[in-house]
């Protein structure tokens, strides 16, 4: 076994003057923590093996094994599953989303709300075990929509699913219920609903938090960042691309950053 200790200093960096809820902050910093940790422990091969960093992500946020592997990706997970089996696999290798757009909306949480609170709750819900009944078919869809490229049919379910899981988180608890979204949630939600009336083809999803992502072609992206901002809610758009994994950078240029 390993007995050396390190001391890890971090910090988030965002493009925008917040961080908002649900931002996937604690998925990129296990990522990014475990990439780090295999190649000062291990060597460069074995930071190279995508499927050891990923497992080894999920050891700290179970979303840091997706964030490491990448893109649009898979967690391949059941209970009971052996440790070496739970990974990640990015779905768009072939750069099948890069005619998609990013465009998050920081927001933040004015209750409070912590992640594990929901994940106490959901099972509770009444509605918990046919969203989980659902999700089989779903899955697959998403599945060979990012094989095709199909960005569409990836918003279409995210917006779905995302209004699906407050469901359940918002009916676990017979007193105190989670309402993890803010009131810039619904105008962001109906917001989307008018742009496609329009022809402009945006989808909204959020996590556990209120952070609104919203999915797009890069074609409609300035028509769904002007819409964004004539809401008059003061909401940023940061705009994005779909990402690649954690990857190693040069140790004299993360310490200037963190200095």
């Amino acid at each position: 076994g390993v007995s050396s200790r390190a001391r890890v200093v971090s910090r988030n960096s965002v493009r925008a003057t917040k961080f908002g809820k649900g931002l996937g902050t604690s998925a990129s910093a296990s990522a990014a923590l475990a990439l780090a940790a295999i190649a000062a422990l291990f060597g460069d091969e074995a930071a190279a093996n995508s499927r050891f960093v990923s497992c080894m992500a999920r050891l700290l946020a179970g979303s840091g094994c997706r964030s490491a592997a990448g893109g649009m990706s898979l967690w391949l997970s059941y209970p009971g599953i052996a440790h070496e089996d739970s990974f990640a696999v990015r779905l768009d290798t072939a750069g099948q989303l890069e005619g998609a757009s990013l465009i998050t909306v920081p927001i933040d949480s004015r209750v409070g709300l912590r992640t594990e609170e929901a994940h106490r709750d959901a099972p509770r819900s009444s509605f918990f075990r046919s969203w989980m009944e659902s999700r089989r078919d779903e899955v697959l869809a998403c599945v060979d929509a990012a094989l095709a490229g199909d960005w569409r049919a990836i918003g279409r379910w995210a917006e779905l699913d995302s209004i699906r899981l407050h469901g359940v988180t918002m009916s676990g608890s017979m007193e105190n219920k989670i309402f993890g979204w803010e009131p810039e949630n619904i105008a962001l939600f109906r917001m989307c609903n008018e742009l496609r009336s329009a022809g402009v083809p945006v989808y909204c999803s959020t996590d556990t938090g209120p952070t609104a992502v919203f999915i797009t072609g890069r074609e409609h992206e300035d028509a769904v960042v002007q819409a964004i901002e004539g809401l008059g809610l003061g909401l940023e758009a940061v705009r994005g691309r779909v990402a690649g994994p954690a990857h190693l950078v040069d140790v004299e240029a993360a310490r200037a950053e963190l200095a």
